[in-house]
């Protein structure tokens, strides 16, 4: 179960995420070792032991299982004009004095989530290879 926790958060989630509590950016191993202990607890659960067994009948019951799990919002907004959170504004810590900043505050607080995505503030725009699997994830 763990082994498909991993792969799940690797190849199933976007890169980043909006921690709500915090309201910063977290990557994926950080959301992966904060539902690590909910995945460890369900290891002894007699409903999810028929999934200990990784075999190629219970891999896709897994990952939608887990998918029940690790738990995320995504923001479908229309942009301002400017004044969006960007990543640059996140990872600066300069986010909230931008126009869209409580935009994006109601949002996490009306998703009643842990985690948030939103186009504006979670990708890395510079990175051409997380344009590319962003891009490729559209088509999955």
């Amino acid at each position: 179960m763990l082994a498909s926790l991993f792969d799940y958060v690797q190849n199933g989630i976007p890169i980043r995420f909006v921690y709500v509590k915090e309201m910063r950016l977290v990557d994926r191993a950080f959301v992966q070792q904060h539902y690590l202990p909910r995945v460890t607890r369900l290891r002894t659960n007699p409903v999810t032991l028929e999934f200990s067994e990784h075999t190629s009948s219970t891999k896709p019951r897994m990952q939608a299982y887990l998918q029940t799990v690790v738990k995320y919002n995504m923001l479908s907004h229309r942009w301002l004009l400017e004044g969006e959170p960007s990543f640059k504004d996140m990872m600066d810590g300069t986010a909230a004095s931008t126009a869209g900043y409580q935009k994006l505050r109601n949002f996490c607080e009306v998703s009643r989530s842990e985690f948030v995505w939103s186009d504006t503030c979670c990708i890395d725009k510079r990175s051409s290879s997380e344009l590319h699997e962003l891009i490729q994830s559209m088509f999955k």
